[in-house]
């Protein structure tokens, strides 16, 4: 109570009795008339409750953990598509969890978690990775499986057929207008051959839109390596030396969304065991690069994390949102490794990149 009650020079003894000049106007802090009266708060509990204010606006971050891809992580495996949240470990560390809960239809889904530090080491090294060596990450991870030569051509051609077969629709409607004029159709008739004609329309026009919008968004491929390599040539900070807040803000800026996935593997342990999946979408922006990483430096030493809709049909080049339009992918599998630690064998979570 008190870190939301004692915020006022008053609580501790002094009373603001002139403030204004006499035609109301709001005078200078250095000319303000301050009069001492009886302090309801000791000076030490006045600056403890302010610290707490302080802390829980989070305007203090020394000693807070930065998770580095908190909004980021998105778990695919259940139907509302639920985001995982940042939390310490009791036995020490950090991790990422999706919570366990009960969907509209009944259906329950156990908690879901994985190692923070493993799998921000290894997203982390593969931005770097795509900034120091650009050309070998844009041909190894380009997603090239819709962007081909052939099947562009067959999106242009099936585009042209369905153009001209709208056409011949809208012909066909033209000449039942006519047969109708002409007493070829009664007025049932020709409503019931308009109708078919219109439906027809409608569904031609939708599979026009829908192809015209995929190749504009294949478009933007060329857009998205340039934005890379932009990106790459501007950024001439050592990566080695970032800060866990500077990660966090190349990380917001370059990585749209990363997709964990994971389905139960039959096994007759009464643990339940899962083969899990992560699917990281890069976005480049060398703009936003720029300018975050350059504010950086004048900003206050807290940056709050950014909310941002994972559910945004935004599929422009940098864009924050979780469209589906994303040219560069990294696909990973969660692992487990052998380890020796004095005389005891552990398993230790590792990513294995998918190639």
């Amino acid at each position: 109570m008190l870190s939301k009650i004692f915020i006022d020079i008053f609580h501790r003894g002094g009373l603001l009795a002139n403030t204004k000049d006499e035609y109301g106007n709001q005078l200078p802090e250095d000319q303000w008339t301050i009069v001492a009266i009886p302090p309801c708060i000791e000076e030490f509990l006045f600056s403890l409750a302010q610290q707490k204010r302080k802390i829980r606006a989070g305007k203090v971050s020394e000693g807070n953990y930065i998770y580095i891809l908190s909004h980021k992580l998105i778990d695919v495996s259940v139907p509302e598509q639920k985001k995982f949240y940042g939390i310490p470990r009791t036995k020490g560390g950090h991790s990422y969890r999706r919570g366990q809960y009960t969907a509209k239809d009944g259906q329950y889904y156990s908690v879901f978690e994985i190692s923070a530090n493993m799998i921000e080491e290894e997203i982390w090294n593969k931005l770097k990775f795509a900034m120091t060596n650009t050309e070998e990450f844009i041909k190894r991870h380009l997603s090239l499986e819709k962007f081909s030569k052939t099947y562009i051509e067959n999106l242009q051609e099936e585009l042209m057929a369905l153009r001209e077969n709208l056409m011949n629709t809208e012909l066909e409607s033209a000449r039942i207008e006519k047969a109708y004029e002409k007493g070829v159709y009664s007025i049932e008739k020709m409503n019931e051959k308009m109708m078919e004609a219109t439906k027809k329309q409608t569904k031609m026009q939708d599979k026009i839109q829908h192809i015209e919008d995929e190749l504009q968004m294949i478009s933007f491929k060329d857009v998205e390596i340039g934005g890379l390599r932009k990106a790459a040539e501007q950024l001439k900070y050592n990566l080695n030396k970032f800060s866990r807040k500077q990660k966090k803000m190349l990380i917001d800026v370059c990585i749209d969304r990363i997709e964990i996935d994971r389905k139960e593997i039959p096994c007759d342990r009464i643990q339940k065991k899962w083969h899990r999946t992560l699917t990281v979408h890069f976005r480049f922006n060398p703009d936003r690069i720029s300018r975050e990483l350059g504010d950086s430096r004048t900003r206050k030493p807290h940056i709050k994390a950014q909310n941002l809709n994972s559910n945004s049909k935004n599929v422009l080049s940098g864009g924050q949102g979780g469209g589906t339009c994303t040219f560069f992918k990294c696909r990973y599998y969660v692992g487990n490794k052998l380890e020796l630690n004095k005389n005891k064998v552990l398993y230790k979570t590792i990513l294995y990149e998918q190639t």
